[in-house]
């Protein structure tokens, strides 16, 4: 199954994500924020990256944009980002898509929302899932 990296500040969120998709038999790491995260993506591959939108010090927007701006950051260039969020101002899509982005999951959402977005993201880009 798929390398999934979850970036998310809040423990729960992540506790869930992770939970969900081990039962499914992805393998997990996760991280509270992007700094986390960067040593994360530059000691291992990644299939697939779940990233939250609000967390301090950088944004998951801007994250994204770094991430891609800077491929050698992730060993595999083109790695989807599906960003997962509560929030719903209707600019947050665009910005995301802008930044490379290539999903959007809707918080709260339910367990079987997070496995269909990940088996279908995964089928999309040609990874396994």
């Amino acid at each position: 199954m798929a390398r999934i990296l979850i970036v998310d500040d809040d423990p729960d969120m992540r506790a869930l994500m992770d939970v969900t998709l081990r039962r499914h038999g992805h393998k997990m790491r996760a991280a509270e924020d992007p700094k986390v995260a960067v040593d994360m993506i530059s000691n291992q591959s990644f299939d697939l990256i779940l990233m939250d939108i609000d967390m301090p010090n950088m944004n998951g927007v801007e994250f994204t944009k770094l991430l891609r701006d800077n491929p050698s950051f992730l060993h595999y260039a083109n790695v989807p980002i599906v960003m997962v969020t509560g929030r719903t101002d209707p600019g947050i899509m665009s910005e995301s898509f802008d930044a490379g982005a290539v999903y959007f999951l809707q918080k709260p959402f339910e367990t079987r929302e997070l496995i269909d977005t990940v088996r279908l993201v995964l089928h999309t880009v040609g990874n396994q899932g």
